[in-house]
């Protein structure tokens, strides 16, 4: 057995050029006496109480392998002073610049800096790398998006993604909270809360301002600024990660040093997933940072620059704790390992020659559709999250199914659908499914596609539909790795909604394929015997003892629940889901922060006009005799011509409202 250096964790504040006072915690080994290399990381998830377990089980082992960890609070949120204005501001990205320097001018500081991140931070990770400030040399970036219209969960396929209206509710509560008195003082703490209060507006106003891809969305997209970064990427994500596209788009368009690794995963580091098969991945971060930052010649770049998973196809179900598969190594991506197999959509189904529709073919506009779909970013604490069997989507949609495979298919990459549409309306949104359908009829979910036709053309300059003419369309699918075996059939799905991924059209749509026309399936497979699987992946790299929680360490699965309420009289329908999390005191801080959040979405059959969002946010913070709580809501609904916004925050500290507020917003409709 060997010792465990000891590792001294200290808070400490820092007073930046650009006027910002941050609000960081330190890791570092006691007997560390020359200058190290300094990993840090820079996002908004509250480092005292929200992010502290998770936090300590990153930095622990990398301290204890001879780096400096440095965690940072965004300016405006946990303890850091300032306002917090919006996500990837150019105030955050100038205070993560600024934050290079001040660590380079450190005397702990060897001037060699990395960064990792998750999420948020991957995000800005990425976002900083772009400006290239010297010091930067290497970041891990996970569950990331680098086009935050095309990836990012605001958005699919150039419409309104319900799940970000979900995420906003969530940034709503965690920006909002209050400084801790214990860091920032007690006679500080409740004027900085009440200036943060004052000062907020509910982030889905201006997102839900911003309906096509402009300047607000290329902002802190980091695919339009590759040409200028130069720092060494590891990009990561899984399948079942709403942000996987993001590794594939960095993989193609990033020219400098980079590797890739996707696997099983929801939105969750390796090691902390709860789809398996886990990786400990803090090992293989070490050897990536022992790499670029110390120039150790220990091979990482010698190896495969892509390794992804294949799943082996297996009944549906919502929620997976292991999945089987192999891991595959690739040279580059795309790779030429890579080929694709064609469809053709006919009456009779797919065809793998070339022919076209023999008569006009009407697409599903059915409301309900979705409803099996599961959510776009599936977490760790929630059980219900997953794609259930398809079998009733199926049915609800348009479907082409292939023959019965004579052989089996290793489906790796984005999948893209061809086709040609007449519309009776100006807008409207199609959304296809691919599934893998097993012997005894259950219907599997590979993946999905989604598009705003307004924006076939582009989603900088939308355009409505030409009513009764023939318009050409492609849409392009979230990346998979999933093998459908032989015997098995492929089955593509259309449908003109996809409630509630998708916001529904302001008319109910009324789309058709044009005879005549071709519907083509191109779906992108693993050739046979081109490239060996990797089956002792990670196998060789040692482990390092890590300080077991997630952030999501007390998931209370009795709150974790989904349910789904159809009146067959009135044909409304409610899908409400709930979700509690309440996060493990760290060290001897003894704060305990609770964080319970409720959605619901309401849609009647045949009425577009009838979605709904409602999100609630109760969140309670305290620690022994200090308490406070902020409890918001927010609900979105619309009409032909407008979304429209109401929402409340109530902050108490104890049982005295600290704030009460509300804001009443209507946003006109943009081409959706």
């Amino acid at each position: 057995m060997t010792t465990q250096p000891q590792i001294t964790v200290e808070d400490l504040w820092i007073e930046l050029l650009t006027g910002a006072r941050l609000a960081a915690r330190r890791w570092y080994r006691a007997d560390l006496t020359a200058p190290a290399p300094t990993i840090f990381e820079h996002l908004p998830y509250r480092l005292t109480d929200l992010r502290a377990n998770r936090d300590n089980s990153w930095y622990q082992p990398l301290a204890a392998a001879g780096y400096v960890g440095l965690r940072v609070d965004i300016r405006g949120t946990g303890n850091s002073k300032g306002l917090f204005t919006d996500e990837y501001s150019a105030e955050e990205l100038d205070d993560a610049e600024a934050l290079v320097a001040w660590i380079r001018n450190q005397s702990w500081s060897d001037g060699s800096v990395g960064m990792i991140g998750i999420s948020y931070s991957g995000f800005n990770a990425l976002q900083l790398g772009t400006r290239n400030p010297p010091g930067l040399k290497a970041v891990i970036a996970a569950g990331f998006a680098d086009d935050r219209f095309e990836q990012d969960v605001h958005r699919i396929g150039g419409a309104v993604h319900d799940q970000g209206l979900a995420w906003a509710q969530m940034c709503t509560g965690v920006v909002t909270l209050p400084p801790d008195p214990r860091f920032v003082g007690e006679d500080a703490w409740l004027e900085r809360w009440e200036q943060r209060l004052d000062a907020f507006e509910p982030p889905v106003l201006k997102w839900l301002g911003h309906q096509r891809k402009d300047e607000y969305w290329t902002h802190g997209s980091a695919r339009y600024g590759y040409d200028s970064m130069t720092c060494a990427v590891y990009a990561v994500s899984g399948w079942n990660d709403r942000y996987r596209d993001g590794v594939l788009s960095l993989m193609k368009n990033y020219g400098g040093p980079k590797k890739g690794l996707i696997g099983p995963w929801e939105h969750a580091w390796p090691q902390e997933a709860g789809i398996g098969p886990r990786l400990e991945f803090v090992s293989e971060a070490i050897r990536w940072f022992d790499h670029w930052l110390r120039g150790d010649d220990n091979g990482i770049m010698d190896e495969p620059s892509f390794h992804v998973w294949v799943e082996e196809s297996a009944a549906p179900s919502t929620s997976f704790r292991h999945q089987e598969g192999k891991w595959v190594g690739l040279k580059s991506w795309p790779d030429n390992a890579v080929g694709a197999l064609e469809f053709s959509g006919s009456s009779t189904g797919l065809r793998s020659d070339s022919v076209t529709l023999d008569a006009d073919c009407v697409i599903s506009g059915d409301s309900l559709i979705g409803l099996d779909g599961g959510v776009s970013a599936p977490f760790k604490s929630a059980a219900t999250d997953l794609p259930r069997d398809q079998r009733a989507d199926d049915g609800r949609s348009t479907t082409f199914d292939s023959p019965v495979l004579t052989e089996a298919i290793d489906i790796l990459g984005q999948i893209t659908v061809g086709l040609t549409v007449a519309s009776k309306t100006t807008v409207a949104t199609l959304s296809a499914r691919l599934c893998d359908v097993l012997p005894d009829g259950t219907s599997r979910l590979i993946s999905v596609g989604m598009l705003n036709l307004t924006m076939r053309d582009g989603q900088e300059r939308p355009t409505p539909l030409p009513c009764d003419r023939d318009v050409p369309v492609e849409i392009v699918f979230q990346g998979t790795g999933y093998t459908v075996p032989a015997g098995h059939r492929l089955r593509l799905s259309l449908s003109s909604n996809y409630w509630p991924w998708m916001w529904p059209s302001p008319e109910t749509p009324h789309l058709t394929l044009v005879e005549g026309s071709r519907l083509s399936l191109s779906v992108p497979r693993l050739l046979a015997g081109s490239t060996p699987p990797v089956s002792d992946f990670y196998t060789s790299t040692p482990a390092h003892e890590t300080v077991s929680g997630s952030w999501a360490a007390n998931a209370d699965t009795d709150e974790n629940s989904t349910t789904i309420l159809h009146d067959l009289g009135s044909g409304q329908l409610v899908r409400r889901s709930t979700s509690k999390i309440a996060t493990q005191p760290f060290m001897s801080d003894g704060a305990q922060l609770t964080f319970r959040m409720t959605q619901e979405d309401h849609i009647t059959d045949g009425d577009p006009l009838s979605a709904v969002s409602i999100m609630t946010v109760e969140e309670t913070l305290q620690r022994r005799l200090w308490s406070t709580s902020v409890t918001t809501r927010t609900e979105i609904s619309c009409n032909s011509e407008s979304f429209i916004v109401d929402a409340t925050l109530t902050a108490k500290q104890d049982h005295t409202v600290v704030r009460d507020l509300e804001w009443h917003d209507v946003i006109p409709r943009d081409h959706g």
